[in-house]
């Protein structure tokens, strides 16, 4: 028996694909909990009928929400290939930093807190002791402690345990993401610990270094500019089972109207979609969206609608100014996010002074 089968066509008649796969949609699918693909509850009190909602667009001026914004960034680089009699490893090195930066009443934008490392990433297990040892003696006598060794053979707190049959190299780049998050949670504490208001974290809250196996400050709203699309919503009534997959969900999202709040990770997430642009400016059907997730008070503890509308409408102000043309998720981005991000990029080396900070030694050829 055939099914009927629906398209949602690229409105430039094709959207060509990134070389890489999506770093924050993997990301999150690497470290969420299998058991959150389905999503069964809501995390607000809702009408049956309520599948969408529209919603005014709320500026600083009216309500200045959100102060503080916090955002991490990675470079990496493989420096090349350590190979010692039949074994091999990958030597990458990473840029990794966080930032918040501050707005105040006229606009501006200023550091509140900021850190960054560079890592040299390493699976000890691959590497005798000796050279281990060797490495080490050299990072620490040539760098001035300006380096820090990672064991990317150990376990990690995003990733978990190593698997033999993960390529290193990608073991090394999402450890480094790992250690950015971490980064990034400590300033998010320290701004949750010295401020009353609500602040923007880029990301996902749902798990691992920037998640419930931490806590995460009350005041939190985390925006994902990309997301995982394996949920599946068991939540809606019979009559709207078409509503079950994500993509036809959001299909129907139309400029300025949010999805339902739900719960996710146990109950300790609420989350929800909100369409910052209209389907006739982007490619594609499913950009324009971003995913909103705030942690509950208690576990399974519903926010109040009120909460929610505030939060989705002071949100819908920030996609302006926008980054069109510097970075391919301009539709989704929150632009004081944007600046930050790229705050932390000029905090880091450029690649041609990062390469030429590096020498190796010539190789003699017999």
């Amino acid at each position: 028996m055939s099914q009927n089968l629906d398209i949602l066509p690229a409105g430039g008649g094709a959207v060509e694909l990134l070389e890489q796969a999506d770093e924050d949609r993997r990301f999150e699918e690497t470290v969420s909990d299998k058991n959150d693909t389905v999503v069964d509850s809501f995390a607000e009190s809702v009408r049956p009928d309520f599948v969408y909602k529209q919603l005014p667009c709320i500026t600083r001026r009216e309500n200045h929400l959100f102060r503080h914004f916090i955002d991490g960034s990675v470079q990496t680089y493989v420096l090349g290939t350590g190979i010692e009699q039949n074994r091999n490893f990958p030597i990458v090195l990473a840029q990794i930093g966080a930032a918040a930066l501050k707005r105040e009443d006229d606009g501006r934008m200023v550091k509140a807190y900021s850190e960054s490392k560079i890592l040299m990433l390493l699976p000890f297990n691959k590497m005798s002791e000796q050279t281990l040892r060797n490495i080490t003696q050299v990072v620490e006598q040539t760098t001035d402690g300006a380096i820090e060794l990672v064991d990317t053979s150990s376990a990690d707190v995003d990733l978990g345990t190593a698997d033999e049959a993960q390529d290193p190299t990608s073991r090394a780049t999402g450890i480094a993401k790992s250690r950015m998050r971490a980064i990034e949670r400590e300033i998010a504490v320290t701004v949750g610990e010295n401020s009353d208001t609500n602040f923007i974290v880029d990301g996902t809250i749902r798990s691992g270094s920037f998640g419930w196996g931490q806590s995460v400050p009350k005041k939190t709203v985390a925006i994902s500019k990309s997301f995982t699309q394996r949920p599946k919503f068991e939540v809606f009534g019979r009559g709207e089972v078409e509503m079950k997959n994500l993509p036809r969900l959001l299909s129907g999202l139309k400029y300025e109207h949010r999805t339902p709040a739900f719960f996710t990770s146990q109950g300790k997430v609420i989350f929800w979609y909100l369409r910052m642009r209209h389907q006739g400016q982007v490619d594609y059907p499913l950009m324009g969206v971003i995913k909103v997730e705030a942690p509950a008070e208690n576990p399974n503890e519903k926010l109040a609608t009120e909460t929610i509308d505030l939060i989705s409408s002071c949100l819908l102000a920030e996609r302006t100014v926008s980054p069109y043309g510097n970075d391919v998720r301009w539709h989704a981005h929150i632009y004081p996010v944007f600046v930050t991000e790229e705050y932390i990029k000029h905090m880091f080396y450029t690649r041609d002074v990062f390469k030429g900070m590096i020498r190796w030694p010539k190789i003699e050829l017999a």
